[in-house]
C-alpha cells in the first residue's frame, strides 16, 4: 500500500510539473477591444460618435495589419440606421471598406519604379491589386520577405503556392538577368 501511494504521488508530481510548464508556454495575446453596452445603440453611443462606430485592425484583430510598417487597410462601420436596435443591426448598417495602401520596398530606387507596391487587406489576407490604383482585380500576395536570395543560372527560387522564378541567362556585364516565371512548373511569363 505504501509503495502504491509513493508511486502515485511521484506520478502526480511529474504530471503537475509538465502541465504547469505546458500552460506557461501556451499563453497567447490577442489585441482587441471589448465593447460593453446594454444594446447596439448603447455601444454606438459609447464607443462611436452616436451614429457611427468604426472598427479597424486596432479594435478587431482579424483585420489585416502590418506591424512593421504600421499599415492597416480594413475597417467596418456599424451605422445607426432604422432597424438598429437591441442586438440587431438594421439593413445597410454594416459597411465594410478596404483601401489600397502603398508599402515601401527595403530596396528603394524611385527612378527605376522601386519605391513601393500597392497592397490591400481583404478578409485579413494580403492581396495585390493588378492595377496600383484600382482594386477591381486582385491577386494573392505569395511572398513578402526582407530576405535576400542568390540564384545561379538554371536554379529555381521557390516563391510558395506553386510559383517559382528561374534565372535563365545573365548578360556578360552581369547587370541584366533573363527570368522565367512559372506556376506549378508551367511557364507563365519571362523577361
Amino acid at each position: 500500500m505504501k509503495r502504491f501511494v509513493a508511486v502515485s504521488l511521484a506520478v502526480l508530481m511529474l504530471l503537475t510539473v509538465f502541465a504547469s510548464a505546458a500552460s506557461a508556454q501556451d499563453v497567447i495575446e490577442v489585441r482587441s477591444s471589448v465593447f460593453n453596452g446594454s444594446d447596439i445603440d448603447d455601444i454606438i453611443d459609447t464607443y462611436g460618435n452616436g451614429t457611427i462606430l468604426p472598427i479597424d485592425a486596432s479594435r478587431f484583430p482579424i483585420f489585416y495589419y502590418d506591424i512593421d510598417d504600421n499599415v492597416s487597410t480594413e475597417v467596418v462601420f456599424i451605422v445607426d440606421v432604422p432597424g438598429t436596435e437591441n442586438n440587431v443591426i438594421g439593413e445597410g448598417g454594416l459597411v465594410y471598406i478596404t483601401k489600397i495602401q502603398p508599402i515601401g520596398y527595403e530596396y528603394d530606387n524611385p527612378a527605376a519604379g522601386w519605391d513601393n507596391y500597392s497592397l490591400i487587406g481583404f478578409g485579413a489576407r494580403k492581396a495585390i491589386p493588378l492595377k496600383p490604383d484600382k482594386a477591381d482585380k486582385l491577386a494573392q500576395l505569395v511572398l513578402d520577405s526582407d530576405d535576400k536570395y542568390t540564384i545561379r543560372t538554371g536554379e529555381l527560387l521557390d516563391l510558395g503556392e506553386g510559383y517559382a522564378i528561374e534565372a535563365r541567362q545573365v548578360d556578360v556585364d552581369g547587370k541584366k538577368v533573363w527570368l522565367e516565371f512559372t506556376k506549378d512548373g508551367e511557364f507563365v511569363d519571362d523577361e
